[in-house]
C-alpha cells in the first residue's frame, strides 16, 4: 500500500520535532545543573564570605574567606649570583600572626606537604615553572628543595587555598600549590624593587668606589613613595641581602601593604652590582 506523501510529510515532521524537543530538553536540563552550580557556588560566596572582609581585623571569619595568618611578608633577595641581573629574586610568601609573630616553624598542614614541588608544578602549568626558574632560584643550587621547603613550611598556612575551599568538583590536585607560586610571582611582578629604586637614582654600583654606598632611609624612602609604606631592609654588614614588604589581605587574595614590622638590619648599605 502506498503512504500518500503528505502522511509522510507529517511523521518526518513529528519524528524531528521530537528530537528537537529531545535535545532541547537536555540542554535546558543540563543549562539548569550549571545554572544551580553557578548559583550554589555564588550563594555559598556571598553567605561565607562577606565583602570586604580585611585580614587581621575579623578574627571570627572562615579562613576559606581570608587568611588565618593575617600578615603576609614578601620576601625579596638581591643575590649577587642568582637571578636576572637587574631583578630581584624570591625568597618567600611567609604568612604571620597577626601579632607580627612568626608562623609555626613546621608548615600548618603536614597532610598537604610535598616531597618535590617541582614535578608538581611543571606538570600543571609550565609557564609558571618557568617562571619560578627565572625570579625564584635557590642560591644553594638546588630549586626544587628550595620551593619544597618554601611550600611546606609557607605555603601550607595560606587559609584561602586549602583545598577544601575550593569547588570539590573542579578542585585538581596541585591547583592550590600552583596559585600559591604564581599568586608570589604576581606580586614580585608589582612590587618590583628594582625599578621603584631605580625611579629614584638608586641603582647597583661598584663596591669601594666613590658614593658606593646608601643610606638606609634612601631605600626606605624610595620604596614608600612607590608604594606607600617602608619596607623592611635586611643586610650582613652593609651589604644588601632582602628587603621585606609586608601586607594585609582584602577577602581572599588581594594583598595591601602595610607599614613594616620587623627590625632594620642596615645603616649604609652596599647595593652591588651581580656577577
Amino acid at each position: 500500500m502506498l503512504i500518500p506523501k503528505t502522511l509522510l510529510f507529517l511523521a518526518a515532521t513529528t519524528v524531528t520535532a521530537y528530537n528537537f524537543n529531545f535535545n532541547l530538553n537536555n540542554v535546558f536540563e543540563n543549562g539548569q545543573k550549571a545554572i544551580l552550580n553557578l548559583k550554589n557556588h555564588f550563594l555559598q560566596n556571598d553567605l561565607n564570605c562577606p565583602r570586604d572582609l580585611l585580614s587581621c581585623k575579623s578574627p571570627s571569619a572562615n579562613p576559606c574567606c581570608s587568611p588565618k595568618l593575617g600578615v603576609v611578608v614578601l620576601a625579596l633577595q638581591w643575590d649577587l649570583k642568582f637571578g636576572p641581573k637587574n631583578e630581584f629574586t624570591i625568597h618567600g610568601l611567609w604568612p604571620n600572626n597577626c601579632d607580627g609573630s612568626f608562623g609555626p616553624k613546621n608548615g600548618c598542614d603536614k597532610a598537604r606537604s610535598v616531597e618535590r614541588i617541582a614535578d608538581t608544578v611543571f606538570s600543571y602549568d609550565r609557564q609558571v615553572y618557568d617562571q619560578m626558574k627565572k625570579y625564584w632560584p635557590s642560591n644553594r643550587g638546588d630549586d626544587d628543595y628550595f620551593w619544597t621547603h618554601e611550600w611546606n613550611k609557607h605555603g601550607t598556612c595560606v587559609s584561602t587555598i586549602d583545598p577544601k575551599c575550593y569547588d570539590e568538583n573542579t578542585f585538581k590536585k596541585g591547583q592550590d600549590i600552583v596559585e600559591y607560586f604564581n599568586t608570589t610571582l604576581a606580586l614580585r611582578n608589582k612590587y618590583n624593587l628594582f625599578d621603584a629604586l631605580a625611579r629614584h637614582n638608586i641603582f647597583p654600583n661598584i663596591p669601594n668606589t666613590p658614593n658606593s654606598l646608601y643610606t638606609l632611609q634612601q631605600f626606605k624612602q624610595a620604596i614608600k613613595a612607590e608604594f606607600g609604606h617602608e619596607p623592611n631592609v635586611r643586610c650582613i654588614g652593609n651589604r644588601l641581602m632582602e628587603i621585606f614588604l609586608y601586607f594585609n589581605v582584602k577577602n581572599k587574595d588581594e594583598y595591601i601593604m602595610i607599614p613594616a614590622a620587623g627590625k632594620d638590619t642596615c645603616r649604609k648599605i652596599r647595593y652591588s652590582v651581580r656577577n
